[in-house]
């Protein structure tokens, strides 16, 4: 029998701490987003270091790279870790987090039972991700003319999911990210899965008397869903050159020890394992 997933507690004791922690990442094609979740397991590695966490950091992906979270898994087992916690890197908790990780995590322990998991939560709303997101939206407003955010439209694209909580959440989201001081008001579309779907919206702001559309994808890594959302605005920026379009680029760019998104996302992912308590 598959021993019971454990969710992780913020009052655990030192002594129970997991001595490993396994970034869950989704895996894409794009050469771009797979370096930038690599460097981000170097980073939360650094940040737990940082904060006198003894734990070693390594990766692992659903599909389309290498290794796999089983992979992983076995091999962190093979150098003697036997408590581990889980990060899934997921802006929300939708199917992937619900239920394939905790299947490939149940998998393990059939033959690994003397070995702890724990697996955190996805970032859904997190104050790290939503501090990020708004740092983000700022510094694109501030890249260009100032609009009176009266004339401002912010428009947020998701991925999309079939799972109504996840969609729930993304609208939370961007209720929590937006700002009146920077636009008069928002919408949230989707790629695909879930309506409204984005492209309809970009067309109908196109058609609409904004003088400024901030468009903002909420996607971790570069890969072809961000290119494709920049390609319709592109075509958008055609079809009303007198409207300013801005994009705002993926949380996981700029990823340096330093800067504010590489130590915003290194605490989101230690926050979402149970390491430590996110600050409000």
């Amino acid at each position: 029998m598959a021993r019971e997933i454990v969710e992780p507690s913020l009052t655990t004791q030192e002594s129970l701490l997991p001595t490993a922690l396994l970034l869950a990442g989704h895996g894409t094609r794009s050469r771009a987003g797979t370096e930038s979740f690599w460097r981000l397991v170097e980073l939360a590695q650094q940040a737990a270091t940082a904060r006198k966490l003894a734990i070693e950091v390594a990766g692992g992906l659903l599909e389309l790279q290498q290794p796999t979270i089983l992979d992983a898994l076995q091999n962190l087992y093979a150098t003697g870790h036997r408590k581990v916690a889980v990060a899934p890197l997921l802006l929300f908790t939708a199917g992937h987090a619900k239920r394939d990780i905790p299947e490939i995590i149940a998998s393990f322990l059939q033959s690994h039972t003397d070995c702890q998991i724990t697996q955190g939560t996805s970032w859904n709303s997190s104050p790290e991700v939503v501090a990020l997101a708004r740092y983000k939206l700022q510094q694109t407003a501030e890249l260009a003319a100032t609009v009176d955010p009266a004339e401002t439209l912010h428009l947020f694209a998701g991925r999309g999911s079939l799972d109504a909580d996840a969609t729930a959440e993304m609208h939370r989201f961007a209720s929590l990210t937006t700002s009146p001081s920077i636009a008069a008001e928002h919408r949230v579309g989707f790629v695909a899965m879930a309506e409204p779907k984005i492209g309809p919206l970009l067309e109908q702001a196109a058609r609409e008397p904004w003088r400024r559309v901030i468009v903002h994808p909420h996607l971790l890594f570069q890969g072809e869903i961000q290119s494709g959302i920049v390609r319709q605005v592109i075509a958008c920026k055609l079809a009303r050159p007198d409207q300013q379009w801005l994009v705002v680029p993926h949380l996981g760019s700029n990823l340096d020890p330093t800067s504010v998104p590489g130590q915003l996302l290194a605490a989101a992912t230690l926050a979402g394992a149970g390491l430590f308590a996110s600050q409000p």
